[in-house]
């Protein structure tokens, strides 16, 4: 009874071996947990090892009845699985053996693998010390030649050109002797040799120089051509463009100095700078193209230099030999460097920007002189390269900071803005000789051009501030700022006038038409002009025509903005102020009822009130309705008599309805008596009067 174990316990117990997740399937650390598990649910493990003895027992039980009942076919499985068991050991000698042989092989074939190996690294050490051998052959015997080149004497009755053909030749060679140094840079006996090639480098730069000089002295092309080439082999190009620098740029400016040290003339030192460029410098300036050059390269002794002299002879040494030979850039490393320090040493001046006008002068002038140079590229192959390439250049950039373009404009801006501040600040004046004009009827018409007749001295302080920017101290590099600055103008014109506007200027409302004259004027100016105005000076660079039309819409914007909404209140106020002053004589109106109350008078005329409604109108219309568009006197005419009108229509109404009411009353008291014609009628009927009267000044 104490190994008794439960249903469900046994159930449990016979899940572990049987399902997906058996005992024999699980790892030492689970099956530990698992017995422990089940040594729990059970009891003790004696219990637990009897229902193992037990459950074994029927196991086996069970495995016996099977093979039982299905006898014949465990037989035959029996002997299949025996007759595989012998084919698997038969295969198991088989693959022993071949691995044997497989291991035999491999090793064999590590053995070949390696003296194989060993021997391609034998052949590439000897390769890489025949090739060290070889290069060091070439070397020496390159180094023998060119000292051999170099020993060779020259008399005065050799040709020039037998020389420069003799130098060529040994420029080859050291081409050749430079490439086989650079295969063999680190190599001991390649240092041991750099002293020698050094000095041949040094003797072959020294007979080259003095040759080149030779040349640009003569201006023999022949000569020159030979030299460049020369230079070119060796890659020295910046050696021949520093002697061309030093041998013909610098004494010529150093005579434009000597004449014009006394008396400057930027405009004539400019012009002689640049025709010495395209003259004496123009055989130069084409040698940066990459045409095929007419010689043919050639080391092979002393015999052919001859026939190199008659080769180009018979091709006719000019311009276009010396523009066969590519990788020279005269203009932007030799001749605007010289160019640039000289002016710079000797002629800083022209960069001082104390004298606006001056400096403005000089710059366009140094503009068009650069503009100018930079067509000289216009002949080579890419032109737009070699400008990129000048632009960008050490010298270009120099003489470009030199010029002091934000002081420049400080000067410019504080001047312009400091005169509108002092016609801010000063006592409001009109300037009464402007007003001539319209006193003899004239209208408001924009004046033609960038000039301006305003009224007010503020006025034509701005519009002056604007116009002088664009036009006499624009420069390109400016644009932005001088915009920036049109904007900033405008907001501090229009803010002034909107603080003026709170007290009428200390003027009359009549005189507001001045103003409005003036703001009409500068409003209409700058939206018909400004496009113009900002286009107008060209000479140191064009904006373009989106941005330009960028910024006509941003100014038009902005007159928009600030500008015709006070020209709205200005004509309101001065309609108020007619309005106000027509209503006046409308108050005769009720002075009608003490005329005919009571009285035997009857209305024969209008009365003499009716003459003054139009008076202010009327005099408004002679003195200042001329400052004003035609738009907008019609629309201050109709609306003051529309008031007029409405104001006569009132009172009358009311003096007619209130007389009404007292006759009426009257009456009653009377009991009905009523008199032919009534005081009442008379009142109308003079109000008629008045109004047919009123009606025939409207007309006229």
């Amino acid at each position: 009874p104490m190994y008794t174990v439960s249903v469900q316990d046994r159930e449990w117990l016979c899940s572990l071996f049987s399902g997906n997740d058996t005992l024999l399937d699980q790892q030492e650390d689970s099956l530990s947990c698992t017995i422990i598990r089940a040594r729990e649910r059970v009891g003790s493990v004696t219990t637990l090892l009897h229902w193992l003895d037990e459950y074994q027992q029927e196991v086996a039980s069970q495995l016996t009845q099977l093979i039982q009942v299905n006898y014949h076919s465990f037989l035959e499985l029996h002997e299949k699985n025996r007759v595989s068991y012998s084919y698997i050991e038969e295969l198991k000698v088989q693959v022993g053996n071949l691995k044997q042989q497989v291991s035999r092989v491999s090793r064999f074939l590590s053995q070949e693998e390696a003296e194989i190996e060993s021997k391609l690294n034998h052949i590439q050490d000897l390769s890489e010390k025949k090739r060290v051998l070889e290069l060091f052959i070439h070397i020496h015997k390159i180094i023998t030649k060119l000292k051999k080149l170099l020993e060779r004497k020259f008399s005065a009755s050799e040709p020039i050109l037998v020389q420069a053909a003799h130098f060529e030749r040994i420029s080859n060679e050291f081409n050749q002797l430079q490439y086989h140094v650079e295969e063999g840079l680190n190599l001991p006996f390649v240092e041991s040799l750099s002293g020698d090639i050094k000095v041949i480098e040094e003797e072959l730069l020294s007979n080259l120089k003095e040759l080149m000089k030779e040349g640009f002295a003569s201006q023999d092309l022949s000569l020159i051509a030979s030299c460049l080439y020369s230079y070119q082999a060796i890659g020295k190009i910046e050696i021949a463009e520093q002697i061309f620098r030093f041998t013909i740029v610098e004494p010529y400016l150093d005579t434009l100095v000597e004449k014009h040290t006394i008396n400057l003339e930027v405009e004539t030192l400019f012009e002689q700078i640049l025709s010495f460029v395209e003259g004496e410098c123009s055989y130069l300036l084409k040698s940066d193209s990459d045409h095929d050059h007419l010689d043919k390269k050639t080391n092979k002794g002393e015999e052919e230099e001859s026939d190199v002299i008659q080769n180009r002879r018979a091709a006719g040494i000019d311009h276009a030999l010396l523009a066969s030979t590519k990788g020279f850039d005269f203009l932007t490393r030799a001749i605007f460097p010289a160019v640039h320090d000289k002016i710079f040493s000797h002629f800083a001046v022209i960069f001082s920007p104390a004298v606006p006008d001056v400096f403005q002068k000089n710059y366009i002038l140094s503009h068009e002189f650069l503009t100018s140079l930079e067509k000289v590229f216009l002949n080579s192959d890419d032109p737009l390269k070699k400008i990129t390439n000048f632009r960008e250049s050490s010298s270009y950039k120099g003489f470009m900071r030199h010029w002091n373009l934000n002081f420049y404009f400080s000067i410019g801006f504080l001047e312009m803005t400091g005169e509108i501040d002092a016609a801010m600040e000063a006592p409001f004046s009109i300037l009464q000789s402007r007003l001539v004009p319209f006193a003899s009827g004239s209208t408001f018409v924009p004046s033609d051009g960038f000039s301006a007749q305003f009224v007010f001295p503020v006025t034509e302080s701005c519009w002056n501030a604007i116009v002088r920017w664009w036009k006499d101290f624009y420069i390109y590099g400016l644009a932005h700022r001088f915009f920036k600055s049109t904007l900033q103008v405008l907001i501090k014109f229009s803010k002034w006038i909107e603080q003026k506007l709170e007290t009428n200027f200390g003027i009359s409302p009549y005189e507001l038409t001045y103003m409005f004259y003036d703001i009409n004027l500068f409003s209409t100016k700058i939206k018909e002009e400004f496009e113009t105005l900002i286009n107008y000076n060209t000479c140191t660079g064009t904006i373009d025509k989106e941005l330009s039309a960028e910024m006509v819409r941003l100014v038009q914007e902005k007159i928009n903005n600030s500008f015709l909404p006070l020209l709205r209140k200005m004509s309101s106020c001065i309609i108020e102020a007619l309005i106000s002053e027509t209503v006046v004589p409308l108050k005769e109106i009720r002075s009608i009822p003490r005329e005919y109350r009571l009285t035997q008078k009857s209305p024969t005329q209008a009365m003499d009130y009716v003459d003054s409604i139009l008076t202010p109108l009327l005099r408004f219309n002679q003195k200042y309705a001329n400052f004003l568009p035609k738009s907008t006197q019609q629309e201050v005419k109709m609306a003051v008599i529309v008031s007029a009108l409405g104001s006569f229509t009132e009172i009358s109404s009311q003096v007619l309805s209130a007389e009404r009411q007292r006759e009426d009353l009257i009456n009653k008291v009377n009991k009905g008596k009523k008199d032919q014609f009534s005081d009442t009628e008379k009142m109308a009927l003079q109000l008629q009067l008045d109004a047919e009267k009123f009606g025939t000044h409207l007309a006229a």
